[in-house]
């Protein structure tokens, strides 16, 4: 407990804090300035300072310490403060742990996930993971789809999804079934109106132009060892008089449009006929499988000009077999053969036929591989001939 003091020494004396002092410091300065005119002395505590008559400007005390501090000003300061400041040691954070990365990926089905995932090794891995998004893909289903040619039905088959009706397949299809078959006689003659042969025409498809199924000079013949899809074979004027003949007692007439009776996009025969055949010399003595075809189709490459008169169609009573033995015969047969048959040995089958394009049809007459005949459609023409 702290008594109370009247006059500064005993404040000093009795360590009272400053705030206590400066409740009297106006009487103490009101006693000390009526003798400041007497000599100073030299004092080295402030009891000596107030003793000796020294004004209050003198000395200045520093809140906190004993002992006074004498100061070059000539005013007595006294500080004080409400608080005393404090200094506050700052401890070292230690470093925040470092998460492992969220990722989000695209599996291969379409679906999408986010989570997180763990390096190791350079191998990565989810640690959780959750879908955000899910591409509907249907239900899976086994896809069959088929072919046909003029003569048989290819089954393929692939794994796939089915949503909303329909199915498209995620793999390629893979063959499983081949089935020899007969499509309807209207198909057949579809088949037939566009059937060119195995051939790559050498010059334009146009009025009065044909193309040969060889060079007449005898390049681009197969080898030995590979025979070709055609082969020449011997001219036979009894093969053209034949198809003419049914063409005209059948009342058929090519036009553009499907087949309906009578009209057809075309027509072909195809005539089994050794005797034509060259079995006897290379390279064509191994092709035992060929035979003649000989077709008509509506084609308007074939007219000489949009007001032919044979664009609407051409009826074969009309047309006659004069005309179409002409086509056949005198150009297919006798213009596409070989310059030298002789020199190729091939004396007895110098024909190799070709493409004609005249009066709005094409015209075709070749030995080619059962494999590239279309369909036969010509009724009551001789197969086999003699």
């Amino acid at each position: 407990m702290m008594t109370s003091c009247a006059d500064a020494v005993c404040a000093l004396t009795q360590g009272l804090t400053s705030t206590g002092f400066l409740t009297s410091s106006s009487s103490i300065a009101s006693s000390l300035t009526s003798s400041s005119s007497s000599p100073l002395s030299s004092c080295s505590d402030a009891i000596c300072a107030l003793t000796q008559g020294l004004s209050i400007s003198s000395v200045s005390t520093s809140h906190g310490s004993s002992s006074p501090v004498t100061t070059s000003p000539s005013t007595l300061s006294i500080r004080t403060s409400s608080s005393l400041s404090r200094t506050t040691s700052t401890t070292p954070k230690p470093p925040l742990p470092t998460l492992p990365p969220t990722v989000i990926s695209t599996a291969s089905n379409g679906d999408v996930f986010s989570g997180v995932v763990s390096i190791s090794d350079h191998k990565t891995s989810w640690i959780s993971s959750t879908r955000i998004s899910h591409l509907d893909r249907g239900t899976p289903v086994t896809i069959l789809s088929t072919t046909r040619s003029a003569s048989s039905v290819s089954v393929f088959r692939c794994g796939g999804f089915e949503i909303s009706g329909h199915s498209s397949c995620t793999e390629s299809p893979q063959l499983v079934l081949i089935s020899k078959t007969t499509p309807p006689p209207s198909e057949q003659t579809e088949i037939c109106g566009s059937w060119m042969g195995p051939l790559t025409t050498s010059s334009p498809a146009m009025v009065g132009k044909y193309n040969c199924a060889f060079p007449t000079d005898g390049t681009g013949l197969p080898g030995v060892n590979s025979p070709d899809v055609l082969q020449p074979f011997r001219p036979d004027e009894d093969l053209i008089d034949d198809f003419c003949k049914y063409m005209v007692l059948n009342d058929i007439t090519i036009y553009s449009g499907r087949p309906d009776g009578k009209k057809a996009p075309g027509e072909c025969a195809h005539y089994v006929m050794g005797r034509l055949l060259n079995q006897e010399e290379l390279p064509f003595s191994a092709n035992n499988n060929f035979g003649m075809t000989i077709a008509v189709a509506f084609d308007y490459n074939g007219c000489s000009s949009p007001d032919d008169k044979h664009k609407d169609g051409i009826s074969f009573s009309d047309y006659g077999e004069h005309k179409c033995h002409d086509n056949l015969w005198k150009t297919l047969v006798n213009k596409c053969q070989f310059d030298n048959p002789e020199k190729m040995g091939l004396s007895k089958f110098p024909a190799v036929g070709g493409l004609l394009w005249k009066d709005c049809m094409r015209w075709t007459v070749l030995s080619v591989s059962d494999s590239y005949t279309p369909p036969d459609t010509l009724s009551g023409h001789d197969v086999i001939m003699s």
